[in-house]
């Protein structure tokens, strides 16, 4: 079997997505006719809908946007697109991502890199407070740049969240995060396969998943009174606490190791963006061996890309900053820019990395403008994913 996650670092190509699903994969599928393998394609999320936001689910979907899985399997051959949200036979699509590198005999992960870090929890210039008062807002520039990407867990382990509320100063934030979350005694996390037993590729380190047990749920946005002013504050609080108890815990250390590629500690989890989150799962907690031979990087970049061109903001971080006149402008968002090359730095040595020429901003990428691009990243994409299949099935067929 070999399955395929593909990772689009956020940018929303429909482009490079229909390429995929139209050239690429039945490509893969012909090949796989005739090596006698099954070749499958999962694809999803198809977007978010208002209740699953309000649950918090957003994060845990956009670990599956969009999950192309090509699975081969000797004797057979068919061809499954399941257009099912974010949840495939009742597996969460982060499962996903190590089911590939778990089971995938060849390719197992694509990271497309490109110039935005992340997903970020604010969408609009304007939060908002009270769905019935229009008048009554948050701005975005008035929400701390910690908190304009990547919203804290909406699932914590008990004894973690308990550990974490112990290294929170702020006594307000404090009981803000006490009375969001809830103790859901039948969510319990899974455990590995025991602490002496072999690690197994794919699987997520209990350190980065967090211990076994209980967890607390942050409850619906619409159960919260005032969810959206508690929520910049909420999310500094624990991020201060996260960083607070890996330094106390995790002695000696020191912040700066959060950002070591091989750092598993579920601090990180508060910290980073979906996208980073994805990728460790699906390349940097693998052995170097693994991510070499199962995984590859696109590179790609645009010249012309300003954060103040009309939709800019699917491409690259942006950040609504207001002007002396009192105008909401759009600007870079610097700090996200910075955990972005510090993410692209952690690409193991030796993991195949694809790098094209800058491209001319369309907006985004057009066929027209940038076909040759297309081609040849449908080109690099096949041999590396062939390449992967044969070598893939001579080991399984060796071991046999």
């Amino acid at each position: 079997m070999i399955r395929f996650r593909r990772d689009l670092d956020n940018d929303l190509s429909v482009i490079t997505r229909n390429l995929l699903l139209a050239d690429v994969v039945p490509f893969l599928q012909d090949v796989g006719r005739k090596l006698k393998c099954e070749v499958q394609m999962v694809e999803m999320r198809w977007g978010i809908r208002e209740e699953q936001s309000d649950r918090h689910l957003t994060s845990e979907i956009c670990s599956g946007f969009p999950l192309p899985c090509c699975c081969v399997a000797s004797r057979c051959t068919h061809l499954c697109l399941q257009r099912d949200q974010h949840v495939i036979a009742g597996v969460s699509a982060v499962r996903q991502i190590e089911r590939c590198s778990r089971e995938s005999l060849g390719l197992s992960y694509v990271y497309i890199a490109a110039q935005k870090y992340g997903y970020m929890h604010h969408h609009d210039i304007v939060l908002p407070r009270d769905r019935g008062l229009q008048s009554s807002c948050i701005v975005m520039s008035d929400v701390p740049s910690c908190c304009r990407f990547r919203p804290f867990p909406a699932k914590v382990p008990k004894d973690i969240l308990n550990s974490l509320i112990d290294f929170i100063d702020d006594d307000i934030a404090r009981e803000y995060v006490q009375s969001s979350f809830k103790l859901d005694e039948n969510a319990i996390a899974r455990t590995n396969r025991g602490v002496q037993a072999e690690p197994v590729q794919g699987e997520c380190p209990i350190d980065f998943a967090g211990p076994p047990g209980p967890f607390y749920v942050l409850q619906p946005c619409s159960s919260i009174e005032g969810f959206w002013d508690k929520y910049p504050r909420m999310q500094k609080a624990l991020r201060d606490a996260a960083r607070k108890r890996f330094c106390t815990l995790s002695a000696p250390a020191e912040e700066k190791e959060l950002r070591d590629a091989g750092c598993k500690d579920i601090a990180k989890r508060f910290l980073i963006s979906v996208t980073e989150e994805e990728m460790s799962r699906g390349m940097l907690f693998l052995d170097i061996e693994h991510a070499r031979r199962k995984t590859f990087v696109v590179e790609r970049t645009f010249d012309g890309l300003d954060a103040g061109n009309a939709g800019a903001g699917d491409w690259v971080d942006t950040r609504e900053e207001r002007g002396e006149d009192g105008n909401i402008r759009k600007e870079l968002d610097e700090d996200a820019q910075t955990l972005l090359r510090e993410q692209q730095l952690m690409i193991p040595e030796g993991v195949k990395r694809f790098k094209y020429d800058r491209l001319k901003w369309g907006p985004g990428i057009s066929c027209e403008a940038h076909s040759a691009y297309l081609q040849q990243m449908a080109d690099d994409f096949c041999e590396f994913a062939l390449d992967s299949m044969v070598a893939g099935l001579k080991s399984q067929r060796c071991e046999a």
